[in-house]
């Protein structure tokens, strides 16, 4: 989240702001946009590194976070414990659109109020599509 062209691919809920150099907080409707510059839309993994912060948990309770590649749900996860996590789960080749735009969005159940700003779910570390 804090390559320089990182911007481009935020569509909605992941702020402008890049928090140590390196992450950015996420609401509860984070999405984000990747072109697949591929032939094939075969052997490609959704993938997110994030944290549920201690904060998150105490306010609100256990998150769950549900992820969705072009509205289509892959997986949904309860975190009781704050920590570090990558998430990574085999994209079905009909979901994706080879050499065009596709959207990775992440869901979660409960936001807290950001300090000035919008409310705050989790941290967004990295996201996208790999193989």
């Amino acid at each position: 989240m804090n390559s320089a062209d990182a911007p481009v691919s935020i569509v909605r809920g992941v702020s402008p702001d890049v928090q140590a150099g390196v992450w950015r907080w996420a609401s509860q409707d984070a999405e984000l946009r990747f072109f697949l510059d591929a032939e094939s839309s075969n052997g490609w993994k959704a993938k997110a590194d994030y944290t549920i912060p201690r904060v998150v948990l105490d306010q609100a309770g256990p998150l769950t976070l549900t992820f969705l590649v072009n509205n289509t749900p892959l997986d949904s996860i309860r975190h009781e414990h704050d920590g570090l996590f990558t998430w990574e789960k085999p994209v079905p080749a009909h979901v994706l659109v080879a050499g065009g735009m596709n959207y990775l969005r992440i869901e979660a159940d409960k936001s807290i109020s950001g300090a000035n700003g919008p409310p705050m779910s989790f941290i967004l570390t990295g996201a996208g599509f790999v193989r």
